[in-house]
């Protein structure tokens, strides 16, 4: 493939991996990561940050497997884990595509009709009028989302190593009937991609997933993304609980057929930051293609080809969400500083479905990362770290100071504890004071810290 990277690419970018984050921002991204973790039971969670030519830096937090499902054993969480990574997966059919329309094999602006059979087009689709592949792309084609159809569902949860033909995951969107026509709104629907899928299949003459990799797993370099070629992954992993109904569903151990085209890859935290950086730099598709792919048109409001686009208080960023069973997340934060001259990638994944990443995960790290790059304090942070933050009153402060001091105030400026003469790493119990915001200022000869903690 003319995609293929160079050794000198290669080298240079496991040089960068392997530098080291400083400390502040290693303690802090783990109370994030930490605090991130659901109530349910044994949960559990990995995070990379993954900042080009500068560092990176990957925690786990919790149980990989819960240990709730009988004939199971809990286990801990490993940085290294890996994890099906749900819809994350729809980017891989998305960036296949246009490497298609690159290679002059497909226009996405084509009727699916050119790429599929016709009984296929008219019999199950049945589209008041022809549906195009960029309509697929941007889930603005009207064809019903399979995972809709309770009875496909109830059927997959009951068996959940039955093997599903694409055209039986085509068949459980568009058996619902047409939900608007093409192109006049928008609804996210994992039968376009199942789709995209089968178009894929029909124009190179390989299975899909075979041109995956080929296409992208190999040339990149993903040495932990793969499709499973087994119900079970193989190796340590992250893995999938579904509360339906209040009943929890363990989805660790699926065959992956049920979602082919838009949520059966297994990747890494690591191996996802990589993979989304040899896209945005242009290693698998041209530059201007990867600019089209960010494009959003209307009627989509944050979903472009392939990929969404999140908002916050600060900055934008775009990715993809995931989830089967569990909760992931792989996103780039398009931001030039001092710090982060590139921006940065974040991947995630949780083992429960349904985590609340927008507010536990994505805003935490963008406000965290944003306040350091702008934080003219962050030098002494780095040597003077408190974690984690906000907390349910236990603090820890971990410092390369002998012997420091440190007090803690409410916002009227009165010190509500005092310590002296503490030594290196030392925990503090402040759970006697009501939840809130509180100051703290830790000295150690003429080197001072301060900040603010958080009890809830």
């Amino acid at each position: 493939m003319k995609y293929t990277l160079s050794l000198l690419l290669l080298i240079y970018a496991f040089t960068c991996k392997s530098q080291v984050a400083p400390q502040y921002i290693q303690d802090g991204l783990q109370a994030i990561l930490d605090n991130s973790l659901p109530s349910d039971p044994n949960p559990g969670a990995v995070l990379t940050v993954y900042v080009p030519g500068q560092w990176t830096w990957s925690g786990a937090s919790g149980y990989a497997i819960s240990g709730e499902t009988v004939g199971t054993s809990a286990t801990l969480a490993q940085p290294s884990d890996y994890f099906r990574a749900g819809s994350i997966s729809k980017t891989f059919a998305s960036v296949c595509i246009l490497q298609l329309e690159e290679a002059g094999l497909l226009n996405i602006d084509d009727t699916i009709g050119l790429y599929l059979r016709p009984t296929l087009v008219n019999d199950t689709i049945q589209s008041s009028t022809p549906v195009s592949i960029r309509q697929l792309l941007t889930h603005t084609s009207g064809i019903a989302n399979s995972t809709d159809n309770v009875t496909c569902q109830q059927d997959a949860l009951s068996d959940l190593t039955r093997f599903f033909s694409i055209e039986e995951n085509i068949e459980c969107g568009a058996s619902q009937g047409e939900m608007f026509n093409p192109g006049s709104s928008w609804y996210y629907s994992n039968t376009n991609y199942a789709i995209l899928a089968m178009i894929i299949q029909n124009v190179t003459g390989q299975d899909y997933w075979d041109y995956v990799s080929d296409s992208i797993i190999t040339p990149t370099g993903l040495s932990n993304t793969l499709i499973p070629t087994t119900d079970e992954i193989q190796g340590s992993y992250m893995g999938c609980y579904w509360d339906l109904g209040g009943m929890t569903i363990d989805m660790s151990i699926v065959d992956p057929s049920l979602y082919k085209g838009w949520a059966e890859m297994v990747s890494t935290t690591s191996d996802l930051t990589l993979y989304f950086e040899a896209l945005n730099n242009g290693e698998l598709i041209h530059d201007t293609t990867f600019v089209k792919m960010l494009t959003i048109n209307s009627p989509a409001t944050y979903y472009s080809l392939g990929l969404e686009q999140y908002h916050t208080a600060l900055l934008d960023s775009w990715g993809h969400s995931g989830s089967v069973g569990n909760t992931s997340g792989m996103f780039f934060v398009d931001i030039s500083t001092t710090d982060f001259p590139d921006g940065y990638y974040i991947a995630y994944n949780h083992t429960y479905e349904g985590v609340d990443i927008y507010n536990q995960m994505d805003v935490p790290i963008l406000n965290f990362m944003y306040n350091y790059a702008v934080d003219v304090n962050k030098e002494q942070k780095d040597k003077f770290q408190i974690y984690p933050n906000p907390s349910n009153g236990f603090f820890t402060v971990s410092t390369d100071q002998e012997i420091y001091a440190i007090e803690f105030f409410n916002l009227t400026g009165e010190v509500i504890a005092n310590y002296t003469n503490i030594q290196k790493q030392h925990s503090f119990n402040l759970t006697e004071f009501p939840n809130g915001i509180y100051l703290y200022r830790i000295s150690a000869g003429d080197r001072t810290s301060q900040g603010k903690i958080i009890i809830r």
